[in-house]
């Protein structure tokens, strides 16, 4: 599968995002089947924001989402927000992002917003993404190295069901402040996934096969101690959320099968 730019990229004032979409709309599926190719499909699944601090950062997101939207297809939002750049300014544009098989007699396309958010403007942005989100489907907002500490995060982050977040990125200085909105939001808030985590599931089914036989299983009783060497932020959002040191303690008890 390949993804491309169907129609736009075109500038839309905040106020007029869904209108400037529906004409992108229209101009797309007029054209005849004939010259067109495949037809366009606009299925959606899910609201999918992705935010940087920089305009290349919020780019990067945008090959991973192309491929994304041929299994998952969801309006996507890109945003760069800067709280701390100038002047204030709150732009955008749209466009619709097409994901193409050539197996296949169809297009699937989906909305692509971008947005950019600058200065004090950035604490504007959720409340312009609470009128962007497609009703009565999931919001996953996706922000490796999110800004913890401004009012744009909180606010994003209130809104999704999940926060896919990257601790390798943010580092290990963010750990205790994301730890920190864990806990305010353990009930109400978001289900939070770590990139850096998930890159360490072979290893961690790897280990587990260790002891899958019975035999295996019994010498966990004698292990007192566990010693790994990684990147010193590998897995740590995990321990930060439990409230465990970050320091790094022996593992004094574990539980057998």
């Amino acid at each position: 599968m390949s993804s491309r730019l169907a129609a736009g990229p075109r500038p839309a004032p905040p106020d007029a995002i869904e209108r400037e979409l529906k004409s992108l709309w229209r101009r797309l599926t007029a054209v005849p089947p004939a010259d067109a190719g495949a037809r366009a499909m606009q299925p959606l699944l899910a609201n999918l924001a992705a935010v940087g601090r920089t305009a290349g950062e919020a780019d990067a997101f945008l090959a991973p989402i192309g491929d994304l939207i041929g299994r998952a297809p969801c309006r996507a939002i890109l945003a760069a927000v800067d709280p701390d750049s100038g002047p204030p300014a709150l732009e955008s544009e749209v466009a619709i992002l097409c994901c193409e098989s050539p197996a296949c007699a169809r297009r699937v396309c989906c909305d692509l917003i971008r947005l950019s958010a600058r200065g004090r403007r950035a604490a504007d942005l959720p409340s312009l993404a609470a009128s962007l989100w497609v009703p009565d489907l999931p919001i996953v907002l996706w922000w490796p190295r999110p800004a913890l500490e401004t009012s744009a995060f909180e606010g994003l982050a209130r809104q999704a069901q999940r926060l896919i977040v990257d601790s390798a990125a943010a580092g290990c200085g963010s750990l205790p402040a994301l730890a920190g909105f864990l806990d305010r939001t353990r009930l109400s808030g978001p289900a939070v996934s770590d990139l850096t985590w998930c890159r360490l599931t072979p290893v961690r089914h790897l280990m587990a096969q260790f002891f899958d036989s019975p035999d295996a299983c019994r010498c966990l009783a004698q292990i007192d101690r566990l010693q790994i060497e990684a990147d010193p932020v590998a897995g740590r959002l995990r321990m930060v959320a439990r409230g465990e040191r970050l320091g790094g303690t022996p593992l004094r008890s574990t539980k057998a099968c």
